[in-house]
């Protein structure tokens, strides 16, 4: 039930999010934002995948590949949220209006992001202590945290991680070997991370004392 009302709440963002795109499509008679469609269904790929692993507890083998799947596109959800770096006032629309467009795409991307953790996270614990779970739930934080950084500054992608192994191999150990001379890479993935999981863990507890 509680999921039911998430995916919801999703869908209602999602459908705003689409309106306001429209609008201003309509008003300015260009296509700019309209990368906010394909970024938002990037960010609800992982949150289909996640939720395929609730419908049934998976054979391990299969649970595992899908759980890696799922992990490879997860950070697509959390880069939807840094589009709102393409915030500047522009001639064609008041500032009001891209302001709020840019704050609701960013929206849509945090609730994917949550929602697609919820679902890890119940998945997990199928398999996994409470403890171990946290743990688990920290690491796929900053490790998505380091992903967004390697989209939205490097401008790579998931499927990187599939065409171009060896570049992003190059890259990361790079950055693990010498951290100070990429103080930028780590310090958005540590404040970004801390970002993310404060959102992520503030909604748990909210979820504890309101049922939604």
């Amino acid at each position: 039930m509680k999921s039911n009302k998430l995916t919801s709440i999703l869908l209602i963002s999602l459908l705003f999010l689409i309106s306001l795109l429209f609008a201003r499509m309509v008003y300015t008679k260009t296509f700019y934002f309209g990368f906010y469609i394909w970024n938002s269904f990037l960010a609800i790929v992982p949150v289909i995948i996640s939720k395929l692993l609730l419908q049934k507890k998976p054979h391990y083998l299969m649970g595992t590949v899908t759980f890696f799947v799922w992990l490879l596109f997860f950070p697509n959800a959390a880069y939807l949220i840094t589009d709102i770096l393409h915030f500047k006032e522009r001639d064609d629309v008041p500032l009001w209006f891209d302001l709020i467009l840019v704050a609701q795409g960013g929206w849509v991307g945090l609730v994917c992001t949550i929602i697609s953790l919820h679902h890890i996270n119940t998945f997990l614990h199928l398999y996994f202590n409470k403890k171990l779970v946290f743990f688990f739930i920290c690491c796929i934080i900053f490790t998505t945290s380091y992903g967004v950084y390697l989209g939205r500054f490097l401008r790579f992608n998931s499927w990187d991680f599939i065409t171009n192994p060896y570049a992003l191999i190059e890259i990361s150990f790079d950055r693990l070997l010498n951290p100070l001379k990429h103080l930028k890479t780590w310090s958005f993935t540590f404040i970004f991370s801390f970002f993310i999981g404060l959102k992520y863990f503030c909604y748990l507890k909210f979820k504890k004392e309101v049922t939604i």
